[in-house]
């Protein structure tokens, strides 16, 4: 033993060595198993040899030794070997892949055994068919070498060779992965200098090595000899270092091994491609994996064909299968560090090749068999996605959801007829395919290729894609098979299927569940609506969706309204993640970015950990990483690094203030004024300086600048912010771990030359100045900074000889250089930063700018890919879980618009930019200023065109889309023109490119020529010259058509070298690279096409050869034949989408018609495969059906506290369905929800799957409903909302159910109505709560479910009252939305009586006080007219509110009946028919109220009685007539039953007028006597009643207010319960009537309704008043007026006041003249004047003034006023000679006016009797009409007139001399006479006034001539006038 080392050192030794380890590692693969176990026993010998000269050193450095343990395993094995061949040579292999390093010897015996087995291959192969596919090279190779010398063997050595191929290539497979040299990775994170990255597909470009010298192809099966492996190991010795990095041959056995995976060799072409299936997916080496992947995905890319057309044949379909299988097994191999080479492969590239081709496939058995596989090879690779590195993992998973939820079909897409194992094996693939879209969904983020729009709508319409799918098919799942397969097992088969259905149901609620979980933000709102869906099973399964992603713990805080907010925040708090006092993602991405935005990166990043408050832990690694690899001290940030660009950014941003401040005012001089002649020199250096200076001088000058520089500096140091600090104490602490001693000169150093100096020598990058600094300025500010530079770094001048003299300078200011190092050095104390303009937070969270945020994003997005390798190249698994969650994080937010960003610069860019041509600066500048910026906005947001990416060239690129241009205005054309040469403004000086995507192009699609011609005038093509290419792609039919229109406007393109025609993406990548290319997604998915037909042929006029592409949801028809569009020959390519698709069938067997929605006729192709073309097409549109939203569409925004109530209804609603699987489905979601949010809930609710809900279980839905309502009140909101949804979307009996469970909610509405905040957002939640009850109370007018809401909705609402008020302005508004008188009003109306059965009083008064308040507003805005005002509709909706309301007292009469009758007066007689009888019937209930509540009341039976008898008379033709519904029978028919004129609003705003206002207010003056009498029978036997003065105050308000179409009512009003009246209440009236008189035109009503209301007053006057005979005088000013309107009116105030003194004894001792004319002497010069107006004097005789006005009465057009008339006659008769102790009919002098007057009128009266005793009278009516002061006025005359028979001589009485005694007296009664027979019209007053002036012509002869002179000037000629003239002349 102890010579056991001799010779071991020696070369013979080591060869000898390595020899027996080939020969025994060889023997390995032998097929018998004696020389196996002896090679086995050998290395176990070599072992012990080895244990036996372990001591020695020398020996230790044996390459053998380095396997030892290996070695001595496999030498343990000898004896133990496993029972079986199989198994030993699989325990083998797994102890091979366990060597440790690659050896001479081993390496040597893969490169032999390898040599063996090529040759074995092609003895194996030999009589293989010859293969199908193009890539299968090596076969053809194998075949070749065969031909040349084949083997002569017996299928015996067949057999064994075929064994010992088998051990020989596991041998291979496992021992091979020593030869693939390991990725090198870096150990710290420490910053990457080199910025240029490999891409990805160039990972494993180290594993490509450069060729070798062949070796044999063929070997003996013997051991070799001694001498032949002596001359191999010394080549392999001399090759050692170049195979351990290079080996061609590992390249080659994986070409070749994966060739044989389709081996059709007859004989043992099954064996091998089994068998090398297993070999490869179980006992490969982990080191091949990604070479493997690589060949994979090689082979499987060279499957396509030159056009993009995937390769379908059985081959090709072989390869994919076995290569499916293979990636299954890989991804479950339990190998050590399978895991380590996993994450080198690159799956992503791998997988969606494998997915395309499988895609491709028809439904055939063997594409089914693919399709499953792939599914489980996808399910194998998420089960190790943790261990997995993906290049861009949410881009990868949401297109392989695309790609295989387009293999589920389940019954939809089942053919008829298939056979049983098709069928079994389709509903394996759903099953797969469902559980993989389950796996591929959870957390996954959805994640749109490319927005052609709003990034959320583009998600949303990507989730309502999936959602719709999954759902659909959840639902679809069939409950029988297809009745047309027999099968012998029928029991057997119902239970497999059955498994099989409830399996796909749960897989794909899962992956429903998953997708909402992942996407809730986007999702929920248009999921919800699944829990009404009118399939229960649908609804079933979004229950059990719903339970499953609480279960998940979703969080519902991404549906926040600051969403974004939170995320951009978690952006930041990801960026800043800290590993090991790093920050890694950080560090990667300063390396990731271009240089050119490295400064903004900085900038924004300081910004960002400023907000943090991590400066310092940013800041410090940095530069102690800078101080690290610094030489010196001495140049330390001198070069261009990261930390010089950080502490540069720092200073700058955070101090550039204290720069403004403090060395602008310095140096600002120096830059003004050395371009003077005062300017001070500072050129030091002799050879530079002018000859008119003085270097000394200037020496003093710089000096003296720079002190003052310095010293400024220094003073105001103080005032730095901490963030100066904070680097410079982190620098201070970097340099003192490598440099002791040097901290403080590198702290002032740096800051003088990161800082101060760049500012000095730059002062306009510092905003120091404007403009450019001239030569000498800058010279100045030069030596400056060279000075400060110096004296901060504490070194002196010692090489330029001019600066010597400066040293003096540095050594005196050297320790205050020190002291301020020192200073910015140290952290000062919170309390002592005293900095003005900076911002101290005191631990307040600081936020990050939103264009830091914006821009930080961009860069995240665009560097992603090289922040990963990054980060993974480090450490994988700190790489892994560091960039995960950054890479979801940008998922959810999408691509960054980088338009925001680049706005700034791109505006800066435009400014420089001049137009090319004057038309296009001219057309912008005109057209700008009439463009409509919401709807370019709009334009823009289609991306019609648009500029993005560039060209292979360099230049930029810009897009026409035409088939997004769908003008819907005229306008639109020119939107889009002046669209388009905005953007090209900015391009038109530097080549451009365009490209104008034809896609889909139609009719609609193509701008009008006129719009063209206009572009091209503009922008000719001629001048165009910068536009570099035009790249028309996919021109189809209906371009090809608008281009010949055009033709002549196009005729400059035509030949045109840069218009290119472009058919295919392939081809335009020639020009523009994939990751450039900015096309609509849309249009790129019509190259992933699943089938292609290239036998098809056009049938028009001939036939014409043509390519059918069918896609996912489109298709596309491409004409082979090319045609010329615009001087080219053009492909024309027809692409629709498949909704496009009308029609589709087969004739014929091989003739295809095709319908299109576009205006083409029909279209007929010819094909062979006319029926698989047809299914396709059907298969598509069957899968585009099947994504339809249908009634999934998004309702309203859902915030995170609306999830618990929303679900929290849905699930008691759905507890309620008649299914009992959707009951269970919905308790366990109300289990689940109760623990999700903790629900408080005394029930214990245990979620179960086997628990049996009955179907009656109302009691416990609202029990729990109950609980919840008081235990969480909080929901309320929500929940009330989504029940009023639930309602709406359910049936009969769910809706009973419903209106049970939200009763107990409606009360927790009160809560949530704040008076202090009344528009709080949560109260108007509530008030749109209302809104919707309403809505829903509404619509449901028809239904039986009517009576329940008003139940148990309305009721419950009624019973609180801080809901009143809002709910009647709710109540409102919504009624004048349906128009007055329309069903939504009395719905509304019918809701107001529930809400008042149960708390009438408070429901009443909130009404009535509502009311009367929005009379009250109508004061503010008046017109003439209320039903003209714009709160009349409210008003009258009011109305009828109190009309439903007055029945049965709901109106509450005892606290309201001043109120109600107010409302009366005011409103009674105006607006519609059913309105007045909507009054009226008020009247009429509350009348009846009073009557049903006597008993209440106190009242007798006498007033009851009284009551019935004035409730009676409501019904009386009179009252109708007052109401002005005098043409209705019935008024509560008229009030219920509106007519269609009155449902129309504008009807109601300008109503017929059957009557004047003055008629109207002599009704409103007798009902509200009416209403004053009924209130006095009550308030008779009432104690202590106040209506009457309640009443009273309530008018009295309303009276003096200017309202045109109430004021006047009020007044009437007023006056009918006006009692004891004093001076005051007079001297308001009269105010009121003097503002009335002024706007007389407009005021008459007024005028009369003052008049009507003093009329009243006047009697109840004190005796003493003085105001009694003023208002006489009023009257008589009024009847001088000369206005009918207001006649009776003064009449019946004239009477009144009258009547009023007489009653008073006024005349009992005065005459009438004396005492009424005694009050006018305080007014005479007033009353003087309207006498003289008029051309009445008072004053000259009373009796005859007054009696000519009184005389215009009796000619008045009514009949009531001639009345009135004679009665005021009458009247003055009586108490004219009262003084005189006269007998009243008695004629006399101050009587004989009005018995003048009364003289033609008399009818039977006693005037007569008194005249003619005994005469008889005779009535007559006659109609005439008479001019009268000038306008024609009707007179209605009834007149007594004596018979023939009357004796004359008792008529002179009138024209006694004794009564008449003057002359004046005379005239005046002649006067009288004679204008009573100028317009009196009967003829009998005309014989008999003739008689009486006949009479006065004997007996007055003087008063008549000048009576007859007077008149004869004025006198017109009439048939009555013409007896006067002949009796004048008779007379005289």
């Amino acid at each position: 033993q102890s010579d056991a080392y001799l010779g071991s050192d020696t070369e013979m030794c080591h060869q000898s060595q390595t020899i027996v380890e080939v020969v025994m590692l060889t023997s390995l693969c032998s097929p018998r198993v004696e020389v196996v176990q002896t090679a086995l026993k050998c290395l176990q010998q070599v072992c012990d040899e080895l244990d036996i000269k372990g001591s020695m050193e020398d020996v230790s450095d044996m390459p053998v030794n380095s396997n030892l343990v290996t070695y001595r395993d496999l030498g343990d094995l000898a004896r133990a070997m496993p029972p079986g061949r199989v198994a030993q040579q699989k325990k083998i292999m797994h102890l091979l892949r366990h060597m440790a390093e690659p050896t001479p010897g081993n390496t040597q015996a893969w490169e032999d055994t390898f040599s063996q087995w090529q040759a074995a291959t092609s003895v194996l192969c030999s009589n293989s068919k010859e293969p199908e596919s193009a890539g299968d090279t090596m076969i053809q190779r194998v075949k070749q070498r065969q031909t040349q010398s084949p083997p002569l063997v017996s299928q015996l050595e067949l057999q064994t060779q075929l064994v010992e191929w088998l051990h020989m290539t596991g041998f291979l497979c496992a021992l091979g992965g020593l030869l693939i040299p390991r990725e090198r990775t870096s150990s710290s994170l420490s910053r990457v200098t080199d910025r240029h990255r490999h891409e990805s597909d160039q990972l494993y470009s180290d594993l490509h090595v450069s060729s070798r010298p062949k070796r044999s192809s063929s070997r003996p099966t013997s051991l070799p000899d001694f001498n032949s492996l002596l001359s191999s190991v010394e080549a392999s010795e001399q090759k050692r270092a170049v195979a351990l990095t290079s080996n061609p041959l590992i390249m080659k056995f994986v070409h070749e091994v994966v060739g044989l995976l389709v081996c059709s060799s007859d004989t043992f072409g099954l064996e091998i491609r089994e068998n090398v299936r297993d070999l490869l997916g179980h006992d490969l080496h982990p080191a091949f994996y990604p070479i493997v992947y690589q060949e994979i995905r090689d082979r499987v890319y060279g499957f396509a064909a030159s056009t993009g057309q995937v390769i379908v044949n059985d081959m090709n379909t072989l390869f994919v299968e076995q290569v499916l299988s293979i990636g299954k097994m890989m991804m479950e191999t339990k190998l050590d560090s399978a895991a380590e080479y996993l994450q080198f492969a690159n799956l992503e590239t791998t997988v969606m090749a494998l997915a395309r081709y499988a895609r491709s496939l028809d439904k055939s058995h063997k594409s089914l068999v693919v399709k499953f596989k792939f599914c489980q090879m996808v399910d194998a690779i998420l089960r190790r996605r943790g261990e997995l590195t993906f290049k861009h993992e949410i881009r990868f998973r949401n297109k392989l959801v695309e790609y295989v939820s387009d293999w589920v079909m389940v019954s939809n897409g089942r053919d008829q007829g298939i056979d049983y194992g098709t069928d079994c094996v389709m509903r394996d693939v759903d099953l797969a395919s469902v559980r993989t879209l389950a796996n591929l969904l959870e957390g996954l983020p959805l994640h749109p290729e490319e927005t052609e729009s709003d990034l959320a709508e583009e998600k949303s319409k990507l989730f309502l894609k999936h959602f719709t799918l999954l759902t659909n098919l959840s639902a679809d799942c069939p409950e029988d098979s297809n009745g047309s397969i027999v099968r012998a097992d029928t029991l057997s088969y119902s239970a497999t299927l059955s498994r099989h259905i409830t399996a796909v149901r749960q897989h794909a609620i899962t992956a429903v569940a998953n997708l909402l979980n992942a996407n809730i933000e986007t999702g929920l709102v248009h999921a919800l609506g699944l829990a009404y869906n009118e399939d229960a099973q649908t609804r079933a399964t979004f229950m059990e969706v719903l339970t499953t992603i609480l279960k998940q713990g979703t969080e519902f805080g991404t549906l926040s309204e600051t969403v974004l907010t939170d995320r951009y925040e978690r952006m930041v708090d990801i960026v800043l993640t800290e590993e090991d006092g790093q920050m890694p993602i950080l560090l990667t991405l300063f390396d990731a970015v271009p240089p050119s935005q490295l400064d903004e990166l900085i900038r924004v990043v300081l910004d960002v950990v400023e907000s943090r408050d991590l400066l310092a832990k940013f800041a410090e690694p940095i530069l102690v990483e800078e101080v690290e690899h610094t030489e010196s001290v001495q140049t330390l940030f001198r070069g261009n690094s990261l930390a010089s660009k950080v502490v540069a950014g720092a200073f700058k941003l955070f101090a550039s203030g204290f720069l403004y401040t403090v060395v602008k005012p310095i140096i600002e001089p120096i830059i003004e004024r050395q371009s003077d002649r005062s300017r001070l020199g500072f050129e030091v250096d002799p050879s530079r300086v002018a000859f008119n200076e003085d270097v000394e001088v200037n020496k003093k000058n710089l000096i003296q600048l720079a002190q003052r520089v310095f010293d400024a500096i220094v003073d105001a140091s103080r005032s730095l912010p901490i963030q100066v600090h904070i680097v410079c104490h982190c620098l201070h602490k970097a340099v003192g771990g490598v440099y002791p001693g040097s901290e403080l000169n590198a702290v002032c150093s740096a800051f003088f030359l990161r800082f101060i100096n760049p500012a000095l020598v730059l002062p306009g990058s510092y905003g120091l100045s404007q403009g450019e600094v001239n030569r000498s300025s800058k010279r100045a500010l030069v030596l400056l900074s060279k000075l400060l530079q110096n004296l901060a770094n504490h070194v002196e001048f010692k090489k330029e000889q001019f600066m010597f003299d400066f040293n003096d300078f540095l050594s005196a200011n050297s320790h205050n250089s020190h002291m301020l190092a020192k200073y910015l050095a140290t952290l000062p104390s919170k309390q002592s930063i005293t900095i003005e303009g900076m911002v101290e937070t005191d631990g307040d969270v600081v936020f990050v700018k939103e264009t830091d945020k914006l821009l930080l994003h961009e860069l995240l997005w665009s560097q992603q890919e090289s922040i990963k390798n990054d980060l993974f190249r480090v450490n994988r698994k700190l790489g892994k879980r560091l960039y995960e969650p950054l890479a979801t994080l940008l998922a959810q937010l999408g691509q960054p618009d980088s338009r925001l960003l680049r706005r700034r610069g791109l505006e800066r860019t435009l400014t420089r930019l001049d137009a090319v041509s004057s038309p296009l600066e001219e057309y912008l500048v005109t057209t700008g200023t009439d463009i409509d910026q919401e709807q370019l906005d709009e334009l823009k947001k289609l991306k019609i065109f648009y500029r993005d990416g560039k060209s292979k060239s360099g230049n930029p690129v810009c897009y026409y889309v035409a088939r997004k241009f769908k003008p819907d205005f005229e306008h639109q054309n020119e939107l889009l023109l002046y669209h388009i040469l905005s953007i090209l403004k900015s391009l038109i000086r530097r080549p451009w490119e365009l490209i104008i995507d034809l896609t889909e192009l139609r009719r609609e699609n193509a701008p009008k020529v006129e719009y063209l011609s206009r572009l091209l005038r503009i922008i000719p093509l001629s001048k165009a010259e910068n536009l570099a290419a035009l790249y028309v792609y996919n021109c189809n039919t209906w371009a090809r058509k608008y281009f010949r229109h055009c033709d002549r406007l196009l005729s400059k393109a035509k030949g045109n070298k840069k218009v290119m025609f472009l058919d295919s993406l392939q081809k335009l990548h020639e020009f523009i690279d994939p990751s450039d290319l900015r096309l609509p997604t849309s249009t790129a998915s019509y190259e992933e096409t699943t089938r292609v037909f290239t036998l098809a042929s056009k049938l028009s006029s001939r036939s014409v050869p043509t390519t059918i592409k069918v896609c996912s949801q489109s298709f596309q028809m491409i004409v082979n034949e090319k045609v010329r569009v615009l001087g080219q020959s053009v492909s024309i390519v027809d692409s629709y989408h498949i909704s496009e698709l009308e029609e589709a069938t087969v004739q014929d067997g091989n003739t295809l018609s095709l319908k299109t929605t576009d205006g083409m006729p029909t279209m007929k192709f010819t094909s062979p495969d006319a029926g698989e073309l047809l299914g396709a097409l059907n298969h598509s549109y069957s899968r585009w059906l099947l994504s339809q939203t249908g009634k999934t569409a998004a309702r309203k925004t859902i915030r995170p506290g609306d999830v618990p109530g929303t679900l929290l209804n849905m699930a008691l609603l759905n507890l309620g369905s008649p299914d009992p699987s959707l009951r269970l489905a919905a308790y366990n979601l109300l289990c689940t929800l109760t623990t999700h949010f903790q629900l408080q809930i005394e029930r214990e609710l245990t979620e179960a799957q086997g628990v049996c809900i009955p179907g009656n279980n109302t009691i416990f839905i609202k029990t729990i409903s109950s609980l919840l309502a008081t235990n969480e009140p909080h929901l309320t909101l929500e929940f009330l909302e989504e029940s009023i949804t639930g309602f709406q979307s359910s049936d009969g009996s769910l809706k009973s159910l419903c209106l049970e469970f939200i009763a107990p909610w409606l009360p927790s509405l009160a809560r949530f109505i704040s008076k202090e905040q009344p528009d709080d957002q949560r109260a108007g939640k509530v008030k749109r709560i209302l809104e919707k009850l309403i809505l829903l109370t509404v619509d449901e007018k028809e239904s039986h479910m009517y009576p329940s809401i008003q139940a148990h909705v309305w009721g419950t609402i009624g019973q609180v009252p801080e809901l009143l008020d809002p709910l009647l302005i709710i109540f409102l508004k919504t009624s004048a939305g349906g128009g007055l008188g329309s069903d939504k009003v009395d719905v509304i109306a019918d809701t107001t009586v529930s809400l008042a059965t149960s708390n009438k009083q408070l429901v009443s008064s909130k009404v009535v006080k509502k009311l009367l308040k929005l009379i009250g507003r109508t004061w503010n805005s008046p017109t003439r007219f209320l039903e003209q005002h714009i709160l009349w509709e409210e008003a009258a909706i009011l109305v009828r509110f109190l009309l439903m309301l007055s029945f049965n007292d709901r109106l509450d009469v005892v606290h309201n009946l001043p109120h109600l009758f107010h409302v009366v007066t005011l409103l009674s007689c105006i607006g519609p028919v059913f309105v007045r009888a909507s009054v009226h019937g008020l009247v009429c209930n509350v009348i009846h109220s009073l009557c049903t509540r006597a008993g209440e009341l106190q009242l007798t039976e006498s007033t009851v009685r009284a009551l019935k008898v004035k409730l009676s008379m409501l019904s009386q033709p009179k009252f109708h007539l007052w109401f002005g519904i005098s043409k209705v029978k019935s008024s509560a028919a008229a009030a219920f039953q509106p007519s269609y004129d009155d449902r129309t609003v504008r009807a109601v705003r300008s109503p017929p007028r059957d009557e004047s206002e003055g008629v109207v207010l002599q009704h409103i003056e007798s009902i509200s006597s009416f209403l004053y009498e009924t209130v006095q029978l009550c308030v008779h036997d009432m104690v202590e009643c106040s209506w009457i003065v309640q009443w009273r105050q309530l008018v009295d308000r309303a009276m003096y207010h200017n309202n045109p179409p109430l004021q006047p009512r009020a007044l009437v009003t007023y006056g009918v319960l006006a009692e004891q009246e004093d001076g005051e209440t007079v001297l308001r009236l009269l105010t009121t009537l003097v503002e009335s008189m002024v706007r007389f035109d407009d005021e008459v009503v007024l005028v009369k309704a003052v008049l009507m209301c003093l009329t009243h007053v006047v009697v109840v006057l004190p005796k003493d008043s003085h105001y009694t005979p003023i208002l006489f005088w009023v009257a008589v000013c009024c009847l001088q007026l000369g206005e009918e309107g207001v006649f009776a009116a003064s009449l019946a105030l004239m009477e009144a006041t009258v009547q009023t003194m007489d009653a008073n004894g006024a005349f009992d001792k005065q005459t009438v003249e004396s005492c009424l004319m005694g009050a006018r002497q305080l007014y005479e010069w007033s009353f003087s004047q309207l006498d003289r107006t008029t051309g009445i004097s008072f004053t000259t005789s009373f009796d005859y003034a007054l009696a000519s006005l009184l005389m215009k009465g009796l000619f008045h057009q009514s009949p009531l006023t001639a009345t009135r008339t004679v009665n005021v006659l009458r009247l003055m008769v009586s108490i004219s000679g009262k003084s005189y102790r006269q007998k009243k009919d008695d004629v006399i002098a101050e009587n004989l006016p009005y018995f003048a007057l009364l003289f033609p009128k008399c009818d039977q009266s006693r005037f007569l009797l008194s005249c003619v005793p005994g005469s008889k009278v005779q009535t007559g009516r006659n109609r005439t009409s008479r001019n009268y002061s000038n306008c024609t006025i009707p007179i209605f005359v009834t007149a007594g007139t004596p018979d023939d028979e009357v004796e004359r001589s008792h008529l002179p009485l009138l024209v006694n001399k004794k009564v008449a005694t003057d002359q004046t007296s005379q005239f005046l009664l002649l006067f009288l006479l004679v204008q009573l027979l100028l317009h009196t019209a009967n003829d009998k007053e005309v014989e008999h006034l003739l008689y009486a002036l006949a009479d006065a012509a004997k007996l007055l002869n003087a008063a008549f001539l000048s009576t007859y002179e007077y008149q004869s000037d004025t006198m017109t000629i009439s048939n009555s006038t013409c007896y006067l003239v002949c009796l004048f002349r008779f007379s005289l």
